[in-house]
């Protein structure tokens, strides 16, 4: 049951900051068209093609520590915050091999949850910030 609790979290909180980006393109945008093609570039990104660049780059970094990296590379990505908030709560981050327990030994502990929930906070709260501000300063 606690893990169909952290689904259903998680997922409302990627809803609410995709629709909160949705928010910052559409007022920050005049062309109806650009800011379609921005919205899905950026969903291309996040959901497709993030991945594969942070892969790359383990590859091509591999002798090297490059464990901050991919942190911070987690951190730039909400889809991938709620992927591993919910990878956390099944014990399923072991079968990752290195990735995974590197992500299950820094962030496995209820202070490394609670950070990758305030980025996942962060990715609502700064889009709502930025879409208020622009709201308030567009000329209608």
């Amino acid at each position: 049951a606690g893990t169909l609790v952290a689904l259903g979290g998680v997922t409302c909180a990627l809803a609410l900051s995709g629709s909160a980006l949705a928010f910052v393109i559409a007022l920050r945008g005049d062309d109806r068209v650009r800011a379609l093609g921005i919205a899905l570039a950026g969903w291309l990104v996040c959901a497709v093609l993030w991945d594969g660049v942070v892969l790359l780059a383990a590859m091509i970094l591999g002798d090297g520590a490059v464990d901050t990296g991919l942190l911070v590379a987690l951190a730039l990505n909400p889809i991938d915050i709620g992927r591993v908030l919910l990878l956390l709560g099944t014990d399923a981050a072991a079968l990752f091999g290195y990735t995974g327990a590197v992500v299950q030994h820094t962030l496995g502990t209820t202070t490394g949850r609670g950070v990758l929930l305030g980025a996942l906070a962060a990715w609502l709260a700064l889009p709502l910030y930025f879409a208020a501000r622009t709201f308030h300063r567009k000329d209608f």
